[in-house]
């Protein structure tokens, strides 16, 4: 390269510098920062504390700890979930998941009006963790497959659990019941 094309090249580059530094400094290090405290209790006295999902079940509406929050007097949420370190991508990808899960449970098991309970389950399995959500609705079609479901909720299901190695499956019996099953997070 001569001198005149590098010398263009860095002035350039410095023409840019300014916005570089400015995108980190306002969007991309704050961002990042409130992505971590997302999964953190934190206040100014104490070192932060992670908590994994359970931020996500408040923002749900619904404490993550074992008994049952009424939320209005038709549905009720029922929510058991184990403490688990999982990574910031993990947990990501499982707070889309539960909130398209629940959304789906309230609007289609009791779009009639009528009452019931939908329960929100996060244990430990040998191999990894399974999350569940069940409602006590009219549950899914016989002939329901989930891997060819058309829907865009139940297809970015399929693929944040596809990003997690996982798998999901309708599990059988009264009401829909979704099992989101992925490994352990490495160490």
């Amino acid at each position: 390269m001569s001198k005149s094309r590098t010398r263009e090249a860095i002035e350039g580059y410095l023409f840019l510098l300014p916005n570089l530094i400015g995108f980190l400094i306002f969007f991309a290090i704050p961002l990042a920062i409130s992505f971590y405290y997302s999964f953190t209790d934190y206040n100014l006295f104490n070192d932060p504390k992670w908590v994994g999902l359970s931020n996500y079940g408040k923002a749900l509406g619904f404490a993550f700890t074992p008994g049952s929050y009424q939320a209005g007097t038709r549905v009720r949420f029922a929510a058991d979930i184990c403490d688990s370190p999982l990574s910031v991508d993990t947990a990501v990808s499982l707070g889309l998941i539960l909130n398209e899960l629940v959304s789906n449970a309230l609007k289609h098991a009791f779009a009639d009006g009528r009452a019931g309970v939908v329960t929100v389950t996060l244990a430990r399995e040998s191999a990894g963790y399974c999350l569940s959500v069940a409602d006590n609705g009219p549950g899914l079609p016989a002939d329901y497959d989930l891997r060819k479901a058309k829907s865009l909720g139940m297809q970015l299901v399929s693929t944040l659990t596809g990003q997690i190695s996982g798998t999901v499956e309708a599990a059988p019996g009264k009401g829909a019941r979704i099992l989101v099953r992925f490994p352990f997070p490495e160490a």
